[in-house]
């Protein structure tokens, strides 16, 4: 029997890095007396009712990369300036304006389907390259450091793109990431918690493949979905399964072994809390299907740290940045 599923919301998706505000705000004073307390506690507690309750005040609620200005202030500006940086997933180019303020050298960028952005404008000299993160285009020893917004929920091959980043990192080279929703959380597949609201947002995890398959294909909307006959978006990741499908613990595994790790933490979405809140029963089944509660409302990890130092390989011909 076909589903009955609501009509879908034509909501898009707000990346992080559209409007992100940028320099010494007095909220970074704030976070920089706070969250060093804080962050560790949220990411021992993650998943606990108590912890979860304790921990709503809008200054730690949001979940896309809530503190992402914290941590670059953290990072210093003196690690930014004059430095060559890479940006992992730019896609719109929408990170070149974020960090542009802080005065790099250069910022290259590099997606597997870069889209032109002619709203950005800098004095900052910028690149952007189509390749997989997994296997980059360039020499070793290239950037200052490796960035990213909302990118590596999407990557599919993480440990050979963490592999490559610190391949291309010069000695002492820092990685600075922020990413999420993860795939096995609230609004995971990108798409559910756009079109079908709160009572959806974990349906890539409750349905079965082919009852997800209609819901999917119910609720896309052309124009925004579908442009033109090619998928964008949620619907393009869907497609091409474009998640690492990794938990927070997995993330924090891979990137201790190759960071001198500065900060890694995790945020709890409050969406996932409204969601445990509101569906109980549909909660229960996600809980009888195998998923640990924390790993449902972990929704967001942050990631600060320098690279460790790797033994000599063998060169590999790549190309420099002209």
């Amino acid at each position: 029997m076909t589903a009955s599923w609501p009509d879908p919301n034509p909501r898009t998706s707000q990346s992080f890095a559209e409007d992100s505000p940028v320099g010494d705000r007095w909220q970074n004073r704030l976070k920089k007396l706070l969250y060093p307390i804080l962050l560790p506690i949220r990411t021992r507690f993650a998943g606990l009712r108590g912890a979860v309750d304790c921990l709503r005040p809008p200054i730690f609620s949001d979940f896309r990369g809530s503190e992402f200005d914290y941590v670059v202030s953290r990072l210093g500006k003196s690690r930014i300036e004059t430095g060559t940086i890479l940006i992992q997933g730019v896609g719109r180019q929408r990170e070149f304006r974020f960090w542009a303020p802080y005065s790099p050298k250069r910022l290259v960028g590099v997606d597997l389907m870069p889209e032109p952005n002619s709203k950005h404008t800098s004095d900052v000299e910028t690149a952007c390259v189509a390749a997989d993160l997994a296997e980059l285009p360039f020499a070793g020893d290239t950037f200052d450091g490796v960035a990213s917004i909302n990118t590596w929920e999407h990557v599919q091959r993480p440990e050979a793109t963490l592999a490559e980043a610190r391949r291309v990192a010069r000695s002492g080279g820092w990685l600075l990431a922020t990413f999420g929703p993860l795939y096995g959380t609230f609004g995971g597949d990108h798409f559910s918690d756009l079109r079908g609201g709160l009572e959806h947002g974990y349906n890539h995890l409750l349905l079965d493949s082919n009852t997800y398959a209609e819901f999917v294909d119910h609720m896309t909307i052309q124009g925004i979905d579908v442009v033109d006959g090619s998928p964008k978006d949620g619907r393009l990741y869907i497609d091409l399964d474009l998640f690492s499908h990794l938990g927070w613990r997995d993330y924090h595994r891979m990137f201790s072994a190759a960071l001198h790790l500065d900060l890694f933490t995790t945020h709890l979405g409050a969406e996932s809390v409204k969601f445990r809140d509101q569906f109980p029963k549909k909660w229960s089944a996600l809980l009888e299907k195998g998923y640990a509660e924390e790993d449902l409302l972990v929704s967001t990890v942050v990631v600060l740290g320098r690279f460790k130092s790797t033994p000599a390989r063998p060169a590999v011909a790549r190309s420099t940045l002209s």
